[in-house]
């Protein structure tokens, strides 16, 4: 690799008047073929192109994080080789045009299959040739890209292989956003996770002609646009799966003789005869003219989405009176979608001798207007099964909040017993059906979006793929439990795995709530998809509104989550604010006569701290044996300098999400010591931790530092804890256990060190260790988490669904302990992902070693690192420059053999080794050389001439965004069981065993079905029923049946378990209260006693017998009768 060599000259340009400083810097000129691997670096940076740049076949442009490009007008640069323009978050790359210059043409990839990526990149004016870029028959990956100064199209495509995510489209002044033709064969366009903004200009966002399945398919995945004149998405004989996103405000603008649709389709005005067919899930439809227009022979998969607002139809099967419109669409099969004050539902359906429009809607949620089909008429509730209407209870829709309320009618009713709409998980559902035998089973696979399935049994292997229409029949079932996995493929080949949709996301802020002048304030951010999870895709710069109440005010957000500690100038209340997020939250302020109590030496019995006092600890606090401190949510505890808390008893910090506990320093110069626990046990939920770990008499681990929370042969629980800006680690332990979940740590020395401890930590974020500082190198062996030694019990360690994100050394450092790493991502550190060497052993399966020096080490020592089904990529960041050697998967050390032997083993398979500075490397120091057999590696992806053999291959990888393989990927079909390589597919798995004796209608299900189906045979001899086998079946058959084996209790009305109000409110809305209809209703209606009817009878039972409070009951029973016979009209008879 060698840095560009064009010549370096002062530009002293004569036009603009007001130039910039960086316009005044010596700036690199660059022009021509580029024919050897080159780098364009931020030390030469800024660059000028005064003609155009051709990286030619064969050849390397690399360009560097931070790099400015200034291109004169009608220059751009040409890929027919390889380019990597990868910025960062902190350091995006830039091409723009030169000062004084109108625009520039942009980037063009031509013929060049090689692994071309950009990302975290800002391009400016560089639509000159017509668009910004230009993808003709190469593979591109774009990500984190914005546009601005561009007029019209974005992104033109022929033939391409592109993923495009995490970007901002702005708005077309003229032509489509992208425009494009043609995938077939191994090519792919992806579209995921981007925003659109509002394209008003009368051209459509999207245009892509032709995609035909089987081959591939155009993908539209998770992405929101914000609406246009024409038409969202326009497929003209392309067929497509589009899920999860947001389509808003397409609302025709143009006086063309078209209509305007957030997605339409068609026959391709080229000639071609390919009809499309579009598979529609999880999507959200908001104030269109139409949501989809089917036309030419397409058809439509319509699958759990949420139609609101349209402004003429939900669906038009024509484009009456459309330029050149050859015909009508062939038709739609919908289920379980949400159709909700929308002007009308359907038109130009046909219904003739040569031609009807094939519509079909089951368990759906519409209103049941007529639906003319040419002349004839039909109530759209007869055009399938299961359909309903009425108001579904949204949360909230004027801020297009869809979700349903935990009370909704559409919960449950969906497809598969999924709900309605589109708030439901991506991915296939099993549902167990009736078989033919009490030993036979059988089962139903589908989901939204899913066509076909793989399964197995109780952890066999997985059967060949079948389509949905093929259910799971099991014969001659044993009585033991059995297990089922299904692994579900979408209507794009793709194994389907969890994803964030477009809608529901939100941003949440965590702190303490109280603060004082000049304290820091320790603050999380963590983005939430709708079922309030962390979304782990979103990397990006944060700013707070707060410059006035916070010394600092700019953080990043890593995979979902920020933190960081400002000091606090405010001296009044304020509102933390995120404007481009809309997410606030309020800071109380406390006045100087806020209440204080002094605390000192030991406690002396059991203990209760509230928040209504602020506790100071000035020295050296002790809990003693049989002791118990609680702290209640608030509470604020402040220490002085280098003090500590000694837990010998037990320390409970009982926090919670809306009201954190915090632990600070008396004075933000003087930071506090710890808190060890010796011998004794503490539980912390929901508590902060900041400015701590100064006391050096009580340094521990490696990096010679004191732990803020500290173990010695005791037991530590820590959930929601947040670590945040401390000068010493956040965790130690010497013989202990630990327990940290949900948790966030970040600008510490290390994360933790565990010696001859079992630590289990899962779902936790660890970030910038030792700090945020990444320009520098001090070794000061600042890992994120280090285990050391085996416990006496053998148990191993385990850090699973976890992220290890910018350490100063090794990300995890494994020296002789048992350790398991399990869907786990590593990235950033400065050495290793994680460093193994001395002895015992490291387990590690479905994780991410990405962006490290190197990526997986075994060194000195005898070690036994096994891994499987997991990515090793990007592995070659040489911020350390005593570490000049990069590698994926590495035998050997830098410590030459000082250290000991290398006699430890690396065994691998299934892996994706790519882009590493060597991806495999066998070097003992102690030889020099590779040891033989010291790496056995197998079945994986190495792309390494020396791992070549033992079934391994060679391929570009093709990921998604949570780093799958996708079906265009080498290694797609190489995995277990003919799996992708690397991450696993996740299966979703069903637990039965034979049929209970209550399972009457045999459907594998316990519900409240079996229930009335009992009360039918009340007072038979029918033995089926007779449960208790006394001869009859009579009431203590009912008992048995809903306390035993439902483990329930009368008026537990959604069998859930418990009888809450919920239950009342259940119940009334289903309407049947004292009506005049006999035997109507059932458990779920509040017929209790098995008479039939719901009536004050049952309401007696359920506040006799159920497991509730009797006042808090009779409360919620008659404000829920209230609530129902006002609907009714009646009077209301109660105060």
């Amino acid at each position: 690799m060698t840095k560009c060599s064009a010549r370096r000259t002062r530009l002293r340009r004569q036009a603009p008047s007001l130039e910039t400083l960086e316009d005044r810097r010596l700036l690199t000129t660059v022009g021509g073929s580029i024919v050897t691997d080159t780098a364009w670096t931020l030390e030469e940076s800024p660059y000028e192109v005064k003609s155009d740049v051709t990286v030619r076949e064969n050849a390397t442009l690399i360009i560097e994080p931070g790099v400015v490009i200034h291109f004169d007008e009608g220059t751009d640069l040409e890929i027919e080789g390889h380019l990597i323009a990868e910025g960062t978050a902190q350091q995006r790359i830039t091409f723009d045009r030169a000062a004084g210059e109108p625009r520039w043409d942009g980037l063009k990839f031509e013929n060049s299959l090689a692994d071309n990526r950009v990302s975290y990149a800002d391009m400016r004016y560089g639509d000159g040739q017509g668009e910004a870029i230009d993808v003709d028959e190469s593979r591109l990956l774009l990500d984190n890209i914005t546009w601005t100064g561009t007029r019209g199209t974005i992104l033109e495509l022929d033939h391409p292989s592109l993923i495009v995510r995490n970007s901002h489209f702005p708005t077309s002044n003229g032509g489509e956003v992208i425009h494009g033709e043609k995938i077939s064969g191994n090519e792919y366009l992806i579209i995921e996770n981007n925003l659109f903004e509002n394209s008003n200009n009368g051209g459509d966002v999207i245009d892509f002609l032709g995609a035909e399945r089987p081959g591939p398919v155009l993908q539209i995945l998770n992405n929101v646009f914000m609406g246009g004149g024409d038409d969202g998405l326009d497929l003209d004989g392309t067929d497509a799966h589009i899920e999860g996103n947001l389509f808003m405000n397409f609302r025709k603008n143009t006086g063309r003789n078209t209509t305007s649709n957030a997605i339409a389709t068609g026959l391709p005005q080229n000639g071609d005869d390919n009809r499309t067919e579009v598979t529609i899930v999880r999507n959200i439809f908001v104030n269109n003219d139409h949501a989809l227009l089917l036309k030419e022979d397409a058809f439509a998969t319509i699958q759990n989405n949420v139609f609101v607002g349209s402004n003429r139809a939900v669906i038009q099967f024509n484009e009456v009176g459309g330029t050149a419109v050859k015909g009508a669409g062939k038709g739609a099969a919908i289920r379980g979608n949400i159709f909700a004050e929308n002007n009308q539902l359907f038109k130009n359906l046909i219904d003739t001798a040569g031609f009807t429009t094939q519509l079909t809607i089951d368990d759906s949620w519409l209103p049941n207007e007529v639906v003319k089909f040419s002349d004839n008429n039909i109530n759209a509730h007869d055009l399938g099964e299961g359909n309903l209407s009425g108001d579904p209870l949204f949360v909230d829709p004027a801020s297009i909040d869809f979700r349903l309320r935990p009370e909704s009618p559409a919960r449950g009713q969906g497809s598969m017993n999924l709900d309605m709409g589109a708030y439901v998980e991506a991915g296939p559902v099993i549902v167990q059906g009736i078989g033919d035998d009490d030993s036979d089973a059988i089962f139903r696979v589908g989901g939204p979006g899913i066509t076909h399935y793989r399964y197995r049994l109780n952890g066999g292997d997985y059967a060949a793929l079948r389509s949905v229409e093929l259910p799971i029949e099991l014969t001659e079932v044993s009585t033991d439990d059995q297990k089922i996995d299904i692994v579900g493929m979408n209507s794009a080949g793709e194994w389907s795995v969890p994803t964030a949709s477009a809608f529901g996301n939100s941003t949440r802020i965590i702190s303490p709530e109280r603060i004082r002048v000049g304290e820091s304030l320790p603050i999380v951010v963590q983005h939430r998809d709708w079922q309030d999870r962390v979304n782990p895709t979103t990397t990006e710069l944060l700013e707070f509104n707060n410059s006035e109440q916070l010394s600092a005010v700019s953080l990043q957000m890593k995979k979902g989550v920020a933190s960081f500690a400002p000091v606090v100038t405010a001296t009044d209340d304020f509102e933390l604010l995120l404007p481009q997020q809309e997410s606030t939250r309020r800071i109380e302020v406390l006045s100087a006569n806020f209440p204080t109590e002094e605390y000192t030496g030991a406690l002396e019995q059991s203990t209760v701290w509230s928040a209504d006092i602020e506790r100071h600890i000035k020295s050296d606090l002790v809990i003693p044996t049989n002791v118990t401190l609680t702290i209640e949510p608030g509470t604020r505890i402040l220490l002085g300098e280098k003090v500590n808390i000694i837990v010998e008893g037990r320390l409970m910090s009982r926090g919670t999400s809306s009201d954190p506990i915090v632990f600070n320093s008396l004075n933000q110069a003087a930071p506090w010591g710890g808190i060890v626990v010796s011998d004794g046990e503490s539980q912390f939920e929901n508590t902060f931790f900041t400015n701590g770990g100064a006391d050096s008499s009580r340094k521990f681990g490696h990096s010679n530092s004191q732990p803020l929370l500290m173990t010695q042969n005791a037991a530590l629980d820590c959930d929601s804890c947040y670590v945040i800006n401390n000068v010493g680690k956040a965790f130690g332990a010497r013989n202990s256990f630990v327990h940290i979940d949900n948790s966030v740590i970040s600008d510490v020395d290390t994360g933790g060190e565990f010696s001859r401890s079992v630590a289990e930590i899962q779902n936790t974020w660890l970030k910038n260790i030792s700090d945020g500082e990444r320009d520098s190198f001090v070794d000061d062996d600042n890992d994120g988490f280090y285990f050391s030694g085996a416990h006496t019990s053998g148990a191993p360690s385990r850090i699973a669904h976890s992220y290890v994100i910018d350490t100063k050394d090794d990300g995890l450092d494994h020296n002789g302990a048992n350790l398991v790493i399990e869907s786990a991502w590593i990235e950033g550190a400065y050495h290793e992902g994680i460093a193994s060497s001395n002895k015992n052993f490291v387990e590690i399966s479905d994780s991410v070693f990405i962006g490290n020096n190197q990526g997986v080490e075994a060194g000195y020592g005898s070690p036994n690192l096994n891994i499987s089904q997991s990515v090793i990529t990007g592995n070659r960041n040489d911020i350390d420059a005593g570490n000049p050697i990069t590698a994926g998967l590495r035998f050997g050390d830098s410590y030459d053999g000082r250290n000991g032997d290398y006699e430890g083993q690396i065994t691998a398979e299934y892996l994706i080794l790519s882009d590493n500075g060597d991806n495999v490397r066998n070097h003992d120091s102690s030889i020099p050389g590779p040891k033989a057999g010291a790496i056995e590696i197998t079945r994986s992806l190495t792309n390494d001439v020396d791992y070549s053999a033992n079934g391994n291959l060679a391929g570009i990888p093709v990921f998604g965004s949570a780093m799958h393989l996708l079906r265009a990927s080498a290694g797609f079909a190489d995995g277990p069981d003919g799996l992708p390589l690397g991450r696993a597919i996740h299966p979703t798995s069903f637990v039965f065993s034979p049929a209970s004796p209550a399972d009457f209608n045999g459907d594998g299900v316990l519900s409240a079905d079996d229930i009335d189906l009992l009360c039918g045979k009340m007072g038979s001899e029918d033995a089926e029923f007779d449960l208790n086998s006394d001869g009859i079946v009579d009431e203590s058959d009912r008992y048995m049946m809903v306390f035993d084996y439902l483990n329930s209790t009368f008026g537990d009305a959604n069998l859930d378990g418990i009888f809450t109000s919920s239950d009342f409110v259940y119940v009334f809305q289903r309407g049947k209260y004292e009506d005049q209809t006999l035997s109507n209703a059932g458990w779920a209606d509040g017929d209790w006693n098995c008479d039939g009817k719901f009536s004050s009878k049952d309401l007696v039972l359920a506040l006799q017998t159920g497991d509730y409070n009797e006042a808090a009951a009779i409360s919620a029973a008659l404000d829920a009768l209230d609530e129902w016979e006002e609907k009714r009209g009646r009077i209301v008879r109660r105060a």
